[in-house]
């Protein structure tokens, strides 16, 4: 991968299973990578500032993958906590995205979550097209607010970037806690509980 070769990326979720993943390709073709994780907790912005004068170097691209999150019946009871931290976590890395590293392009993790529940194909012109499902829609929100906040950062301050999502997610170090599975994760959990209960 050509295009990773000698390029800086700073990951914020890099302790997570996508942030781990991310750094090990990154790596593994030619990229430079600094991921951070819960050790900085992005909901204080005393706290990323600090992060973001630790990881202090000329970075090509910021991916943006912290968030608080959870599976199962999570999202639907805590709406609030999510909604609080999110927010706060996405608004102080793009405060920090422009005050300290504003060469780099950021890039966003967004979620299918903010898509609207009756969609069955994603298409990215109807993101907008209707509500999310009640049992996700405040997470959702907070990756949609996310999205406007990136907008406004480059329409105000010139700076570069986007949001990316992903339908799901899965693959080595991701979690088998029905708490926190994945989808792909969640259903491998329930099959082997399955057979290996004779169920």
């Amino acid at each position: 991968m050509e295009k990773l070769k000698d390029k800086k990326f700073l990951i914020t979720g890099g302790s997570g299973f996508l942030g781990k993943n991310l750094v090990k390709y990154i790596t593994q073709n030619g990229g430079i990578a600094h991921g951070f994780g819960s050790e900085f907790d992005l909901t204080k912005e005393d706290v990323a500032i600090s992060a973001f004068e630790k990881f202090n170097e000329k970075y090509d691209y910021i991916i943006h993958a912290a968030a608080v999150q959870g599976a199962g019946e999570w999202p639907a009871k805590h709406k609030a906590e999510s909604f609080s931290l999110n927010n706060k976590i996405h608004t102080n890395v793009l405060e920090c995205w422009y005050k300290y590293q504003p060469q780099a392009r950021l890039i966003g993790i967004g979620s299918t979550c903010a898509y609207p529940a009756k969609m069955i194909d994603l298409k990215e012109n109807e993101y907008w097209d209707g509500p999310m499902h009640e049992s996700v829609d405040v997470y959702g929100m907070t990756k949609k607010l996310m999205y406007v906040g990136i907008s406004a950062y480059k329409s105000q301050y010139g700076l570069k970037g986007t949001t990316a999502t992903f339908a799901t997610l899965y693959g080595p170090h991701d979690s088998f806690d029905l708490e926190k599975a994945h989808v792909v994760s969640a259903l491998i959990k329930k099959f082997v509980d399955a057979k290996d209960n004779n169920l």
